[in-house]
């Protein structure tokens, strides 16, 4: 351990870790890898406190309810020994499976939970999909409520990297491999804007706290704020040497966290996009950045396999 701020590596995983979360009272860090487990991690111990095996599939993106009881999970057999491509609805006391959604011959590459918890949604393809989307679904009953994709010249390349509700809750943002950003209406299942926002395809989406950007992040080594309304571009910057891989705010919207291929985390100033600190003990890819609730930590999970636990910056 030689950065200052790292506080604990957590090891226990054999594939990349590919998605972390904390829950909501910040006791528990969650991690998803291609390993085709869950684990559940004690932030105060350090200590891995129990684990899930996703059945036959690759887990590459995980959240956590509101209510923190229940985490969601999507994944794919395409980038590990798994075989099957799944969202799951998983009970975290218990690791029972409550619901499930089987995508034959595709990838479940993100999850989400709106912030009211009333909505859930995933997203993803594969090259060879007959439809490359998304579904907004009830979060009890894993019903799909609305299909959201474009039909059907438009799919190919559409592979749904990203995904991301509105603090409203009134959108959901879809990032894909076509380079296009699109906001969705949650209730109507209605495409409200799109526009091609990246040169290269788009990997992860977030909304700002208070719910005046929609920020996106790209193999094209940029991140961009978008007017969640119309699209227009606010502002863009390229704060990596290497492709864009995880965007994170942190809650009081004041720090953003940029995660990237080339190993390393940074953490910005909102306002004037000023480099704060550079996180940089991982060995490879860093693929998910979280905020803790309070705002103090950062959890990262890397394709060395590790998740790792730091300080915010002051």
């Amino acid at each position: 351990m030689s950065d200052k701020l790292q506080i604990a590596t957590m090891k226990g995983h054999s594939l990349p870790v590919n998605s972390v979360a904390f829950s909501p009272d910040g006791k528990t860090i969650a991690s998803g890898s291609g390993d085709c487990f869950i684990k559940l991690w004690d932030v105060d111990t350090k200590q891995r406190k129990t684990e899930f095996k996703s059945p036959g599939a690759s887990v590459l993106s995980i959240a956590i309810h509101p209510n923190g009881k229940l985490l969601a999970s999507g994944g794919g057999g395409q980038f590990s020994r798994c075989l099957k491509a799944n969202a799951l609805l998983w009970n975290i006391d218990s690791g029972q499976i409550l619901e499930h959604e089987d995508i034959r011959g595709d990838t479940v590459r993100a999850v989400a939970f709106s912030p009211n918890g009333e909505l859930a949604a995933f997203g993803g393809g594969s090259n060879g999909s007959t439809i490359n989307g998304a579904a907004i679904l009830d979060p009890i009953s894993w019903s799909i409520k609305h299909e959201v994709y474009e039909r059907p010249s438009t799919l190919a390349g559409a592979v749904v990297f990203g995904l991301a509700f509105s603090p409203d809750n009134t959108v959901l943002a879809i990032v894909s491999e076509d380079c296009q950003i699109r906001l969705w209406n949650t209730a109507t299942g209605e495409l409200k804007a799109k526009c091609k926002g990246h040169a290269s395809a788009i990997n992860t989406v977030v909304f700002s706290p208070d719910g005046k950007s929609v920020v996106t992040g790209s193999l094209d080594k940029s991140v961009k704020f978008w007017d969640p309304s119309t699209l227009a571009l606010q502002k863009s910057f390229k704060p990596h040497q290497r492709s864009i891989t995880c965007i994170a705010f942190s809650p009081d919207g004041k720090l953003i966290a940029t995660a990237s291929e080339d190993c390393t985390v940074k953490l910005w100033n909102t306002d004037g996009l000023s480099l704060k600190y550079t996180y940089e003990d991982h060995l490879d890819f860093v693929n998910s950045v979280a905020f803790s609730p309070d705002g103090k930590l950062l959890v990262t999970g890397s394709d060395d396999k590790t998740v790792m636990l730091w300080q915010v910056a002051p």
